[in-house]
């Protein structure tokens, strides 16, 4: 061990003495698209030198990377640290000292470190996941608990010796302060939600005939919309730019060459109401009877009209969605380590609901300030027994609009130090207000469409395409229920004509490319014994991978972009392209992502496919041969609309419940609020499937969908979170304060006792791989998975803001350049504008 010491110190110094005077090259250009995707870091060394150079640098740190197929990289890298242009370290891969061998994807360059604060930073981080008594480490949204501690060898690095640093390690850093979610990274407090000053409520009460609270509030939807269109810049009002939003629904569209249809619902449970609601205000100059909302939909493109007619402040004034959350969403930003500002500096969400703004009578009474309902038949008895839909959910995501990342880190501080404030304090509403006031203003990012920083725009529902059912399997209308579907749609502003345009989602392809066995084997028309698959477009198409017939198209085109980026996938940080063909197969990004069957969508491969450029084809008598694939299936699946919001995690439609005026969504108190809610039962009888939560339906009944039930009754009905364990790390089930912590690891120990404290660092919300086998019996699948993920995406958040206040800027005390090196290096980007 000496002997090695010795070997390596003098070496160390042979180089130092070479390199004492060596000025510090300039800068380079920055690589643009290593801000989402830059290159994965394999190992990371550090070794202090016996004395520094001339310049005082006194350290050698070397960076490999994993050497991945399409990628090439320059014989010298600058990397940023800081915030600064002069916050940057060159490293070198051209056998140019410090560099040992050219080429060979270890680059390696001299630091100036102050030794005694990065060792006793090492140091600290290894102590606080010590106190923690274990960690868990995040690849892209996945976690995994973990009870073995990484160590920094200090001993060996202060007697000259090279030594790794694991990234692992970096789950140690603390964000400075204590940080409480529940104020800091998703808020939902109805302080703060239904705060009078700054929102508005548009029901009619006892002595507020025009609803109350502050109608030109700062979170009003309203108000948001008005800056957004920013008349004032673009010349659009603010009312005629929701009208052509509104249209997306009543007229249909195109978008990446496929057709959207209308889902008319949305003139009786959206627009409809909405019109009426602002016609009752004392100021309108007409009166709409209380039936106007229910025959809004024979009355056609009469809308459009009435709409034009009606005052622009009305419109505003009484638009029909209540404030549900403000996210803070900064963990998503883009890699600084290559360009010292880049373009994506995360997001800041507003999360709203549809409400209905006085009772309506449709195939469900919706009470006056609650989520509007539909109910469709159930399959079975004549179609009797209803599924019940509720809700649109609509997301505003803003891009982050600072100059830099020191400002970026100062709006990171900012957000932290809402954990000081009582939650339901005016002071706290008004410290939030001046950091939403940044990204919400109308004039917030000069040089980007109608000046606005908004980047999308996304809404869920189910409720505006209702059908009816007649029971009879050979009918249209069976055909139409079945197929019925939950859809996501994404909107962004067109600096040309300063709308809001639909465009595809990210990060999903076509459904028509998705392979998994649950999805398509599902009876539809044929007989029992002839599978068949009913698209969203209605169409059936009998299941190609398993009977023969007509495999699925893009499904080729998909399992080979996949293995062409292998490596993204597996470390969740991929781009999916809005097309990408190979041969004559063809995938696309959806235009609306669709979910037949709510509970039961996931994204799987074309395992049965011929091997192609980058694809082996997996044989049957191997599966279990193939870990990175099932990695990548899962991290495709997360990242899609339709995976993170179904089967891959268990969560049912929406990550937050819809919920009226006066509902709580305290999901950070010992019992969290859940509501028990209808299912989607079409599945029952439907499905083949042996898998614990591939499906939820096993050997034809409806399982428990937290818990790996197997012998599970059919359920009509389940007690679902308002706030999905996907997102708080727990998933609670049950009457109110009279529950259970239940996910798939359904063990009376430790974890379900961890899952009942929110804060709990290690605490995770354990879910089955959707492709699991579970009896063995049926070859259905492969790579077989037999796998649980681990989910707490609050805590994912958390690790990533303190990542960004760890970041050094402008030579302000704090860490060092090593470990700005680190974070820039070590963590990988989500996907672009992702979930």
């Amino acid at each position: 061990m000496k002997r090695t010491i010795l070997i390596s110190i003098t070496a160390a110094f042979a180089i130092a003495l070479f390199f004492r005077a060596a000025p510090p090259p300039p800068p380079s250009t920055p690589i643009a698209a290593f801000e989402q995707q830059p290159p994965i870091v394999k190992h990371v060394w550090v070794q202090q030198l016996p004395a520094p150079l001339e310049d005082g640098r006194n350290m050698i740190m070397k960076i490999e990377y994993e050497n991945e197929e399409g990628l090439t990289l320059p014989p010298t890298l600058d990397i940023y640290y800081g915030g600064t242009p002069s916050d940057y370290v060159t490293f070198r891969d051209d056998a140019g000292m410090p560099d040992v061998n050219a080429a060979d994807m270890i680059y390696s360059a001299y630091i100036q470190e102050d030794i005694s604060s990065f060792v006793n930073r090492m140091q600290t981080m290894h102590n606080n996941l010590v106190a923690q008594g274990g960690f868990v480490h995040f690849t892209g949204h996945g976690g995994q608990l973990m009870t073995t501690i990484p160590d920094f060898n200090t001993t060996a690095f202060l007697e000259g010796g090279e030594v790794e640093i694991f990234e692992t390690l970096l789950n140690g850093m603390g964000c400075g302060s204590a940080l409480k979610k529940e104020n800091s990274l998703f808020i939902t407090a109805l302080s703060v939600v239904e705060d009078e000053t700054r929102t508005f409520n548009v029901l009619a009460k006892p002595g507020a005939p025009n609803g109350t609270g502050n109608p030109y509030g700062v979170w009003t939807f309203g108000q948001l919309i008005k800056n957004m269109a920013n008349e004032a810049v673009t010349g659009v009002s603010a009312k005629a730019f929701l009208k052509q939003w509104l249209m997306r629904w009543t007229d249909g569209c195109s978008i990446n060459g496929q057709t959207v249809g209308a889902r008319r619902g949305a003139l009786t449970l959206m627009i409809g109401p909405w019109l009426q609601r602002a016609h009752q205000d004392t100021a309108a100059a007409v009166h709409y009877s209380s039936s106007y909302y229910s025959t809004i939909e024979a009355k056609g493109d009469q809308w459009k009209t009435d709409w034009d007619n009606t005052p622009d402040s009305l419109i505003l004034k009484y638009a029909p969605f209540k404030l549900m959350a403000i996210v803070n969403r900064m963990d998503i930003k883009g890699n600084s380590g290559y360009n010292n500002n880049p373009n994506n500096k995360g997001e800041t969400r507003f999360v709203y609901t549809l409400i209905a703004p006085f009772e309506l009578f449709d195939e469900v009474t919706t009470p006056a300030g609650t989520p509007p309902r539909i109910a469709d038949g159930m399959e079975g008895d004549g179609c009797t027994q209803p599924i019940d839909w509720k809700g649109m959910n609509v997301i505003l995501e803003y891009g982050n609009p600072q100059a830099d990342l020191c400002e970026l880190q100062n709006f990171a501080q900012q957000w932290l130090d809402l954990s000081n404030y009582s939650l339901d304090s005016p002071a706290y509403n008004l410290a939030l207000e001046n950091i939403t006031n940044v990204v919400t203003g109308a004039n917030a990012a000069f040089g980007r469409a109608n000046r606005s920083a908004l980047n999308q725009i996304r809404t869920n529902e189910r409720i505006f395409l209702p059908t009816i059912c007649n029971g009879v399997r050979s009918s249209a209308s069976f055909q139409a229920w079945f197929s019925s579907d939950w859809q996501l749609s994404q909107f962004e502003l067109n600096g040309i004509t300063h709308y809001l345009m639909p465009v595809p989602v990210s990060l999903t392809p076509m459904n028509e490319s998705n392979t998994p066995w649950n999805y398509k084997m599902n009876f539809g028309l044929g007989s029992s014994s002839t599978p068949t698959y009913i698209t969203s477009a209605g169409t059936t198409a009998y299941d190609g991978l398993y009977y023969g017939g007509i495999v699925p198209a893009g499904s080729t085109a998909l399992i080979e972009w996949a293995h062409l980026n292998g490596l993204r996938l597996r470390f969740g940080n991929h781009n999916v392209p809005l097309s990408y063909s190979y041969g004559a197969d063809e995938f696309k990004l959806a235009a609306t992502a669709t979910m037949d069957m709510d509970q039961l969508h996931y994204w799987d491969l074309n395992w049965d496919a011929a091997s192609t450029t980058h694809y082996t084809h997996i044989s049957k008598t191997d599966p279990n041969a193939y870990p990175i694939e099932k990695q990548m299936r899962r991290q495709l699946s997360l990242n899609t609309c339709q995976g993170c919001h179904g089967a891959e995690t268990k969560t049912v439609f929406t990550q937050v419940r819809p919920v009226g005026y006066g509902e709580t969504i305290d999901y950070w108190k010992n019992t969290p609020q859940d509501d028990w809610e209808p299912l989607d039962t079409r599945t029952m009888g439907h499905l083949f499937s042996e898998s614990r939560g591939k499906s939820f339906a096993i050997n034809g009944t409806l399982a428990d969908i937290y818990k790996n039930d197997y012998n599970g009754t059919p359920r009509l009905t389940q007690y679902l979170p308002r706030v999905s364990g996907f997102l708080t790390g727990r998933a609670y089930s049950g009457p109110y304060l009279n529950g259970t912590w239940q996910d798939d690891l359904i063990d009376p120990g430790v974890e379900d006792n961890r899952d009942a404290v929110f804060d709990d660092p290690l605490s995770l919300y354990y879910v089955y791989d959707p492709t699991d086998d579970h009896d063995g019996t049926t070859d259905n699948t492969y790579p077989k998975a037999d796998g649980v993920f681990g989910y707490n995406d609050l805590e994912m958040r958390k690790k990533r803001l303190c990542h960004l206040l760890n970041t050094p800027c402008g030579g302000s005390p704090g860490p060092g350049p090593v470990i700005g090196i680190l974070i820039n290096t070590f963590i990988q980007p989500l996907p672009a504008y992702g979930h």
